[in-house]
């Protein structure tokens, strides 16, 4: 009658039954439980047959994101259960949905820094319990999935970028950083992935090389001064199961100078003089210790010092010995970084008196402030030097044999600028050549 119990005993702990409930009719026969799902389920608990992925596809890696779950059970008659609890692979399901009577499906959000299971091994399912419409649950259901061919991978790939190569570059240096992936499976990191960090005005092209797990970026074309970084655009590692790599950086900065120094001819090197090889040139305060001021032959971009090049002391050095080769020279003001001022207006000529074929005759200094005086020109061209301690350069044409050198207007017999020398001074004189002129007075 209504509300008979029954005992079944001798049931094995932990295994899942299947009952039927047969009625007697008045005849004496009897048929299969048909009532209605409320009657039925005063009678019975939800009973579930199996739990495995539905979304990733069989035979394919199950990784970090949402994976999806079909649940199996007996008919539930129309009348939905709910979830109680459960988890699998250690992971809370979420969404339980019902599909039909006999099909549910719920959610599990795998995370990164989980467990992985490689492929083979079952997927643990635990404490799985539904609840029919009278609160009525099911024997905690905890059959592992058999995954024969699909791993679970709840680990993403890594990057790191590396300290730059630089931390001060100019418009011509390049500077690199290091990328190291671990854990990937294949990397599709190229230019387009990287953005460069634009600091205060400074910016530069990114080149991506390299092959295994690293890979360089090197960084060219500086401009602006300011500094400059590296982000890493997301996506561009990624493991055998799918699992992609996070985006990266800011990277540390690097700081770009590309502005060299704009006094080495207002300042430092003001006129052109002349002295002999060796010679102290007295020069102006560059205005940073750091700056390295040379004098080396025009056009020079490579400064070693030597015979045709000397450098002072230090940036704000007020003097500098002339190279010892006798030449033309020009003033060059590098910072720091090695960016080159433009070469100065002014020329420093070095006069080796055994290189001239100059001879000259007894001179002197007349009433309007000229160098009367004649010389024997071999057909060349030369010069002649006027100087106490630095004085003024004038280049002779070939083929002339007298002129007045006037120091009132400071011009040369070319008609450039003669130098610094602009009155006649006192007390000795030297020529360029083995001959001398006598002393000078006006």
């Amino acid at each position: 009658g209504i509300g008979t119990s029954v005992n079944i005993t001798n049931l094995t702990a932990n295994t899942n039954y299947k009952f039927s409930v047969v009625a007697f009719n008045g005849s004496g026969g009897s048929e299969n439980y048909k009532g209605s799902g409320t009657q039925q389920d005063r009678i019975t608990s939800p009973y579930i047959s199996s739990v495995a992925f539905s979304t990733p596809a069989a035979n394919t890696p199950i990784k970090i994101g949402t994976a999806t779950l079909t649940i199996t059970v007996d008919s539930d008659f129309g009348n939905a259960h709910t979830l109680q609890s459960g988890t699998v692979a250690g992971y809370t399901l979420t969404n339980f949905t019902r599909s039909n009577n006999t099909t549910y499906t719920a959610d599990i959000t795998i995370v990164n820094g989980g467990t992985d299971i490689p492929a083979g091994n079952d997927i643990p399912v635990a404490n799985l319990v539904l609840r029919n419409s009278n609160s009525i649950d099911n024997p905690a259901y905890s059959q592992n999935i058999v995954q024969p061919n699909d791993p679970l991978d709840a680990n993403r790939p890594t990057l790191s970028i590396g300290a730059p190569s630089a931390v001060l570059v100019k418009n011509s240096s390049s500077a690199t950083y290091t990328i190291t992936y671990s854990g990937e499976d294949n990397i599709t990191l190229a230019n387009g992935n990287i953005t460069i960090n634009q600091g205060t005005g400074a910016n530069a092209t990114a080149d991506v090389t390299g092959a295994g797990s690293t890979r360089t970026v090197t960084l060219t074309n500086f401009t602006g001064n300011g500094t400059v970084g590296i982000s890493i655009a997301a996506g561009t590692g990624a493991d055998a199961a799918g699992n992609l790599t996070l985006a990266a950086g800011p990277s540390a900065t690097i700081a770009v100078d590309t502005q060299a120094p704009t006094n080495q001819s207002t300042v430092v090197f003001q006129a052109s003089i002349g002295v002999v090889p060796g010679g102290t040139v007295t020069i102006g305060n560059s205005g940073t210790t750091s700056n390295e001021v040379w004098f080396a032959p025009s056009g020079t971009t490579n400064f070693v010092a030597g015979a045709t090049m000397t450098k002072a002391l230090s940036g704000t050095a007020v003097s500098i010995l002339a190279p010892a080769t006798a030449g033309d020279y020009k003033l060059f003001v590098l910072d720091a970084i090695g960016n080159i001022s433009n070469e100065s207006t002014g020329t420093l000529a070095v006069f080796s008196p055994q290189a001239s074929n100059l001879t000259f005759a007894a001179a002197s200094i007349d009433a309007a402030d000229q160098i009367n005086f004649n010389w024997t020109n071999g057909g060349g061209d030369g010069r002649i030097v006027i100087m106490k301690t630095q004085g003024a350069v004038y280049n002779l044409p070939a083929g002339a044999l007298t002129a007045d050198l006037d120091f009132t207007n400071g011009t040369d017999l070319n008609g450039g600028t003669a130098g610094t020398v602009r009155s006649a001074p006192a007390g000795p004189h030297r020529g360029e050549s083995a001959g001398r002129l006598g002393p000078l007075r006006k």
